[in-house]
């Protein structure tokens, strides 16, 4: 049995039973809204599921990859207890900026460390400095052609039981269509036959905004 259409009144209808984690995240999408790739930015939905998930799993270190202006790293940030971290990977300076601003702003920068870098660099530098199996949660919603990359390095990262999401899956439906051999849908195509092959981790793919990986890992 499908799921129900998510019909704008049933969308409406959970939106209104979902509290924002955070007041910060209405300015946020405001902000972006007015830039040409604010379809960058995930969804509100997702953001909450975001933050859920973080205080399931009991994160105290996290990891994202991919920041832009902030609005998943706020979701995620403000699910953390304190002393704990996420660090925020990216390699644009100017949407960086941003994010640090609107961070200050919802006085979560004690919780946030922002990594300004190529992220395969970024995950290799916290590797170094905290060890394998080390962190409770990572986020992979960058650029995709790498997504195999960052899994293998979010993988060594995370602890046994650890969970890692990955953003876009679907692709806007793209992935289905075998006419599209755009090298994004292509990589996006391989990372899913990856995961689900994957006897190192149990996973589930979710109908969540463009899709979600959900993976645990064993």
């Amino acid at each position: 049995m499908k799921t129900n259409p998510m019909t704008d009144e049933l969308f409406a209808y959970v939106s209104q039973h979902s509290p924002a984690p955070h007041p910060i995240l209405n300015d946020i999408v405001e902000e972006t809204q007015e830039r040409s790739d604010r379809m960058m930015q995930i969804s509100q939905d997702q953001g909450r599921f975001m933050h859920l998930m973080t205080k399931i799993c009991g994160a105290q270190r996290a990891v994202e990859v991919g920041c832009f202006t902030g609005y998943s790293a706020v979701c995620m940030a403000s699910a953390l207890p304190d002393g704990a971290c996420l660090y925020s990977l990216d390699i644009n300076e100017e949407t960086s900026r941003i994010a640090q601003r609107f961070f200050d702003e919802a006085e979560l920068s004690d919780k946030i460390e922002l990594m300004v870098a190529p992220a395969l660099q970024s995950l290799e530098t916290l590797l170094k400095a905290h060890g394998p199996d080390s962190f409770d949660l990572a986020f992979i919603d960058a650029d995709k052609v790498n997504y195999p990359h960052y899994y293998e390095a979010c993988l060594s990262l995370l602890r046994p039981g650890g969970v890692l999401i990955a953003d876009n899956v679907l692709w806007g439906g793209s992935i289905v269509d075998e006419s599209n051999q755009e090298d994004s849908t292509i990589a996006l195509r391989a990372f899913n036959e990856k995961v689900f092959n994957d006897d190192r981790v149990s996973s589930t793919m979710l109908h969540i905004a463009d899709g979600l990986y959900l993976v645990v890992k064993n």
